[in-house]
């Protein structure tokens, strides 16, 4: 409000204070600067003196204070960045090959699976041999400690073999055969079947035994004679019943053949039903079968057949990790069921299930 003041009066001593008319009998009080007339520069000393009255405020600690303004500095932060490290490269140029054979005979053994054990940080390696029994493990770390074994087989002694990864390392097997502990067999019970509509499958041979059973039937006819007969006659018929027996028939169960057959179905297990087939494809034994079970896992390998009962024994995945093994019984000729166990990875446990199948 002083301000406003100060400024007011200072306009109005500019514009009029030069041209202001001057008094004809001037009050000497009113000459300020005592030059003899009363002109602006009285009018400023005046202006002085009055304001003079009223003083500027200064302010205390219990009156207001000026709140200070605060300027943000903006001040770097420097973040020492960590030192990089480097790994010594390791050329993946190793292999490994050979050709793994049968320990007896010296055949090649196709479809044989292989592992090699690597150590940290590379991935095991898993594989099979071919039809001519060769296998071949590639890009593999150079000068690297490892080992050749194959976990689980049936028909050969398991082995582990360590090498010494080169470029071209040519590791060739002999397999020991062995012969694999035999495992419980269900026990087939014949049964009888009896009238007209008995069935006898054609791969089974039966043997009837006949025994006719006789049974002797008496019947006695009484005629009362008169008081007066002294000879009273008695007659008797005896009667002779033949029943004959329904023949006892003892099947002698034959192994079905499984040379250039298929078989499909479906397996109960880890809670879900899946798919499953079995075949003997051309390029198999006429002995094997090749399981294929959930489409992607294929199984080679020789089942035992005894009479009924059906075995494939266990065995690893062709060409993956995988394990199998099936074991059921022939209803008839036409259709398989019974357990299944199965191994979806080498790490993984055993589960078991339960299969059927038919002759496609």
């Amino acid at each position: 409000m002083l301000l406003l003041l100060r400024i007011s009066f200072l306009l109005v001593f500019i514009i009029v204070g030069p041209g202001w008319p001057q008094s004809p009998t001037p009050d000497p009080r009113a000459d300020l600067d005592q030059s003899g007339r009363i002109d602006d520069r009285d009018l400023f000393i005046f202006h002085q003196f009055w304001f003079s009255l009223f003083p500027t405020v200064t302010p205390t600690e219990a009156g207001p204070s000026r709140t200070p303004t605060l300027t943000s500095t903006m001040t770097p932060t420097v973040t020492n960045s960590p030192t990089p490290t480097y790994s010594p490269t390791v050329s993946l140029t190793g292999r490994v090959f050979g050709i793994i054979t049968d320990g007896a005979s010296g055949e090649p053994v196709p479809f044989f699976q292989i592992f090699l054990d690597l150590p940290d940080p590379y991935p095991d390696r898993n594989g099979a041999t071919n039809s001519q029994g060769f296998y071949e493990f590639i890009n593999l770390p150079m000068d690297t400690q490892a080992v050749l074994n194959n976990i689980s087989s049936v028909g050969y002694a398991s082995f582990q073999i360590g090498i010494l990864i080169s470029a071209n390392l040519e590791r060739n097997i002999q397999l020991i055969p062995h012969t694999p502990t035999p495992t419980s067999t269900p026990t087939f019970t014949p049964q009888l079947y009896r009238g007209p509509s008995q069935y006898i499958h054609p791969d089974r041979t039966p043997t009837i035994t006949s025994t006719p059973t006789i049974t002797l039937t008496r019947t006695e006819t009484s005629t009362p004679t008169p008081v007066n007969s002294r000879t009273p006659t008695r007659t008797a018929t005896p009667t002779r019943t033949f029943t004959k027996a329904p023949p006892t028939v003892t099947p002698t169960a034959t192994p079905v053949k499984l040379f250039n057959t298929s078989w499909s179905g479906t397996a109960l297990i880890d809670g879900g039903v899946s798919n499953i087939t079995l075949s003997n494809d051309e390029d198999l034994l006429p002995n094997q079968l090749r399981v294929v079970f959930r489409g992607t896992k294929i199984y080679v390998n020789t089942p035992v057949i005894s009479g009924i009962s059906f075995s494939f024994p266990g065995t690893s995945q062709q060409n993956g990790t995988g394990y199998i093994i099936l074991n059921g019984t022939f209803s008839d000729g036409d259709h398989l069921s019974g357990a299944i166990q199965h191994r979806s990875a080498v790490s993984q446990p055993l589960s078991s299930g339960t299969f059927t199948v038919q002759r496609d």
